[in-house]
This record gives C-alpha cells, structure tokens and sequence, in this order.
C-alpha cells in the first residue's frame, strides 16, 4: 500500500508540469532537500508529536528559496500525515525521471568504496557499452574481496575476486573428477 500511494505521488507530481524539463528541475530541487535530510530530520516531519503547524514553520525558515511548488508538495505530506514516504516518493519521482530521460541504471558493486575519477571512468565505459545515458549506483560488499560487480540492463558482468576464486574452485573440482 505504501509504495502504491508513493507512486501515485509521483505521477501526481509529474503531471503538474506541461514540459519535462520543468519536472526535471523539481526532481533536482527534491535531490537536492534530500540530501540535506538526516535520520533527525525526517523523525521530525514523521513525529506525530509535533503539530503539522510546527513542521511547517520549519520548512518556511528553513527553505525559503525553494520554489513554491516544492513547498507545497511538503506541507500537503505534512498535512496528510504522508511524510513518511518520503524516500519512497523520491525513488519514484527518480526512476519516473530516468524514464522519461531514457537513463540506465547500473548497480556498481565492490569491496571497497571507488574513487570518483574510476566510477567516471566506469560510466563512460556502459554507456558506449549500452549506447544510452548510464547512471551509477554503488554498493559496498566487502565479501567481493577485490574486483567489482556490474549491474545493468539485464546484464551482470563480476569480475570479483571472489567470482573468479569460486570459479577455480569449481574448475579444480571438475579437473579433479576427470582425472579420476
């Protein structure tokens, strides 16, 4: 129910704009809040303690240079309760945008956290690979050991350590049976 209510949301959001790149522009301005949202922020707009009033006081302070869109969006998730779909709204409203900009995602997977340089570096690469616009998400798995592990448009390529260390495993294993 929550992740229905999320998306629709988002839909409503989106078709508040008759051009893409107005969506586009309140996708970045919704970013951009978020980044600036900690684990205490958001309890404070969840908080049903707090007067949906306060919460909004708040907002005015604190985000006067937002568009009034923007705002708005946030009062009526405060006024109905909603604020806790926060995250959810905003990976919605991302895909949708991603959608619409016909954008790929490729989960980035390593056992260490990349540099930024080799992350661009990594993007170029799916993105002449795909033909299309790539965006990277990275996830950090210390049990990869070493290498990376690249997901995207249905297609996985690990080249992890721990994926070429379980594949001579099963190689020593097969050699070992055919010589017996």
């Amino acid at each position: 129910m929550r992740s229905v209510l999320a998306h629709t949301y988002a839909l409503a959001l989106e078709k508040l704009f008759s051009k893409p790149e107005d969506f586009f522009r309140l996708v970045e301005d919704i970013r951009q809040l978020n980044n600036m949202m900690d684990k205490e922020t958001l309890d404070f707009f969840c908080s049903p303690l707090i007067s949906s009033q306060a919460k909004k006081q708040v907002l005015r302070k604190a985000l006067n240079s937002l568009p009034d869109l923007t705002k708005n969006f946030l009062f009526i998730l405060i006024d109905k309760n909603q604020f806790h779909l926060w995250s959810e709204i905003l990976e919605c409203i991302l895909k949708r945008q991603r959608e619409v900009k016909k954008i790929l995602v490729a989960q980035v997977t390593s056992a260490v956290r990349l540099e930024k340089t080799t992350l661009h570096k990594i993007q170029e690469e799916l993105e002449r690979f795909f033909n299309q616009s790539v965006e990277i998400e990275t996830l950090i798995s210390p049990e990869l050991l070493g290498g990376i592990k690249v997901q995207a448009g249905g297609k996985i390529l690990d080249d992890t350590l721990s994926f070429h260390l379980a594949n001579m495993q099963k190689e020593r294993r097969i050699n070992s049976y055919a010589s017996n």
